[in-house]
Formats: structure tokens, C-alpha cells, sequence
């Protein structure tokens, strides 16, 4: 039975429980924002992102509790340090809000309904009391590399290289979550259990893994821009090879080819600065991946058998559309600024 034959409706909940659950999935999206914005600028710099306490880069003077809520905090200081009135960039916001609307969109999508739009017509294997811990893995393995690859996109467009440890506990959830839980992945659903779904499981993450090393060394070699002392900032491959680990190598591919599109769309709407030229390849994954998880059902129903029936026409269309823009990405780059070191 296709996915849109299945009807689905929110969960029979009282409107207030669901007014509650909207707000806490929110404020957690914040909190994990505001984490994030530590992450965003401590990792790239060599620093810890655990201690010092966030403070005021200026004065150096830390951030009171009551200023630290995700958003809120920022609206009651009107964008200016407590202590020395310096400006407080809008970005810490933005990421905080962002993050907690992704928060909600994927709980409204994947949680409320009772279950993602890629298992509405499979039952869960291994826990068949309740589903409801399993659509607690799922969510948090689809938010973790949402959030990663948001972290990487902002990061890129700092300028600074991505460390690889970035992506280290979304490739450990890519490599152990699928082992018992193969459904977790678009497509991946199994009737088999112990040690054969678990050999699937790490079949199907091979799979998207080389798919997405190759797919994402080829866009890199291309594009490559050398600068006076290294290549630019924004490397795609570890992001592509977390996809596809994560997602398999039939995901991987459609987000290779719709990030192909919106990687020049970002570098064009940027006005091809350099900062944009820097973070498009991740920015434009990081917005494929989440209209994936979001809404990829219609799509994925299209999707999946061409995948499944002809695997070399889609690898080498999908290759060739990445390739092609990595060219047009390297054309029309601007020229790094004289200050840039990375």
C-alpha cells in the first residue's frame, strides 16, 4: 500500500496537553539552540565547550541565568551585554528559534501522528507493547543530524574549517541505532531479526556511507578554491557520509541532488560572498536533509522505486547534477579577502 493511501490524524489529545507539548518541545529546541551557538563558536577555535561558562566576550563577564534563556534572554537585554552595553550578535537568537521550530515541525510530524511519514505502514519490530520508544529513537536520530548539520552550515559560514568531531555522535547513532532498529532509516524497513537485521543494517549504512564519501569527494575536488594557505572552508564530504550512513545511499542521493540546487540558490541570494560562498554546500545539505525529514513523503513515494529499479541512472544523475554545480559553484566564487587565513 503507498504512504499517501494512509490517513493520519493528530494524536486524541486534549487541546491544552497539546498546547503544552508545542511549548516544551519549542523551549527544548532552544535550549539545544543555545548549546548550539556555544558549539558554533568554541569547537572551530580549539576551545571548550564546556567550561568557561558563556560570558561576554568584551568585558568577559558571564552571562547571568535569567539572560541565558534561549531568545527570551536576548529580547530582555535588547541585544547588549548586561555589564559593558557591547552589542550582542542577532545570530544567537536566530539559531536558538530556529532550532526550537525544528523541534516542533518534527514532533507535529513524526510523534503526534504516531509515527514518520516513511513507517506509517510498518509496524515497529522489537517492542510490540508500544511504539512509543521507538518513535522517540527515531525522532532523536533524525534531530541529531538536523542539528549537526545546521551547526556545520553556520560554522562554514564563520568561515572555519568543520572539525570532523563535529559529526561524531551522529555517525555513532548512524552506526548502532540501525543495528536493532533498521525501520529508523527511509526505505530500511526489515521483517528479519537478531543477526540478520543487524547484518542489513550495516549493509545498508556502508552503502549510503560510500555513496556519500564518493559523491562528496567529487563536489569537493571540483569546486575546490584554492586560497594563499589551504582550500575554502565547507567541505561536503563528512556531511554526505553522515547522510548516507545515517539515512542509506537512496536518501543520501536526493540529498546530494536537491543540495546541488539550493547550495547555488544560497551562493546567488548571498550576492556571492565570500562568507556564502564558504557555508553553500552545507547549507544547501543541511536544507535538503530537513525538507527530507519534514515533508519528503510525496516525493520519496516517486523516489524510491526509480531508486530501487535503476541505481545506475540515478547514481550517475545525481553525480552529474553535483558535479555541474561544484563547477558553477567554483565559477562564480569570489576571490577569498586578503585576511583570510583558514
Amino acid at each position: 500500500m503507498p504512504l499517501l493511501a494512509q490517513e493520519t490524524d493528530l494524536l486524541s489529545l486534549p487541546a491544552p496537553l497539546l498546547a503544552f507539548l508545542a511549548i516544551w518541545f519549542f523551549a527544548v529546541g532552544g535550549c539545544i539552540g543555545s548549546f548550539l551557538n556555544v558549539v558554533i563558536y568554541r569547537w572551530p577555535r580549539g576551545q571548550s565547550i564546556v567550561s568557561p561558562p558563556s560570558r561576554c566576550p568584551r568585558c568577559g563577564a558571564g552571562i547571568r541565568t535569567r539572560h541565558n534563556l534561549p531568545v527570551v534572554g536576548w529580547l530582555l537585554l535588547r541585544g547588549r551585554c548586561y555589564d559593558c552595553q557591547a552589542p550582542i550578535s542577532a545570530r544567537y537568537p536566530i539559531v536558538e528559534f530556529l532550532v526550537g521550530l525544528l523541534f516542533l515541525l518534527l514532533a507535529l510530524q513524526s510523534l503526534l501522528p504516531g509515527g514518520p511519514w516513511w513507517l506509517l505502514n510498518e509496524p515497529w519490530r522489537g517492542l510490540p507493547e508500544s511504539q512509543w520508544p521507538c518513535l522517540a529513537i527515531a525522532y532523536s536520530y533524525y534531530q541529531t543530524l538536523n542539528v549537526t548539520l545546521i551547526a556545520a552550515a553556520y560554522i562554514a559560514w564563520d568561515r572555519q574549517r568543520v572539525p570532523w568531531k563535529l559529526y561524531a555522535l551522529a555517525l555513532l547513532l548512524g552506526l548502532v541505532a540501525p543495528l536493532f532498529w533498521n525501520e529508523v532509516r527511509p526505505g530500511g524497513v526489515t521483517p528479519q531479526h537478531g543477526w540478520e537485521a543487524a547484518r542489513l543494517g550495516l549493509w545498508h549504512g556502508a552503502q549510503g556511507a560510500l555513496v556519500g564519501g564518493v559523491l562528496g569527494f567529487g563536489f569537493d575536488f571540483v569546486r575546490r578554491v584554492k586560497m594563499r594557505t589551504g582550500e575554502v572552508p565547507g567541505r561536503l564530504e563528512p556531511a554526505l557520509v553522515t547522510c548516507g550512513l545515517m539515512l542509506g545511499w537512496s536518501a543520501v542521493l536526493i540529498i546530494a541532488a536537491a543540495s546541488a540546487v539550493l547550495s547555488l540558490l544560497w551562493l546567488l541570494v548571498t550576492a556571492r560572498r565570500w562568507a556564502g560562498a564558504c557555508s553553500a554546500p552545507l547549507v544547501g545539505v543541511a536544507l535538503a536533509t530537513i525538507g527530507l525529514t519534514l515533508c519528503g513523503r510525496l516525493f520519496w513515494e516517486a523516489w524510491q522505486p526509480v531508486a530501487s529499479g535503476h541505481p545506475v541512472i540515478v547514481l550517475v544523475g545525481g553525480g552529474g547534477l553535483l558535479m555541474l554545480s561544484a563547477v558553477l559553484q567554483r565559477a562564480l566564487s569570489p576571490l577569498p579577502p586578503p585576511h583570510t587565513s583558514e
